[in-house]
């Protein structure tokens, strides 16, 4: 999987039964099997099939509410720009 650092910002409201955020991820470029990678995700493979997925900064907005003691509702946005970047399990070069 790529390095990746992430920074999360919230709040919290209604002693803690309502609370919202942002959150970034930046996931780092690595070294990976990516034969057949689409090029959007993917460098040029070499003659073993590794080559290199590129990082991406991804960034999301996340919402909870504990309707009741036993029931909580959440929201979130994942990947708000619509950033392609490629999964960290590869699933043979796929594009998050």
């Amino acid at each position: 999987p790529p390095d990746s650092t992430s920074l999360m910002l919230g709040g919290r409201a209604f002693g803690g039964r309502l609370e919202g955020g942002w959150r970034w991820r930046h996931l780092s470029d690595r070294r990976a099997y990516i034969s057949g990678a689409p090029a959007v995700c993917a460098s040029t493979a070499d003659a073993a099939g590794v080559g290199t997925h590129y990082g991406a900064d991804i960034h999301e907005l996340f919402a909870t509410w504990q309707a009741t003691p036993w029931a909580l509702v959440r929201a979130d946005i994942d990947n708000l720009a619509n950033q392609d970047y490629c999964l960290s399990s590869s699933f043979a070069g796929g594009v998050g």
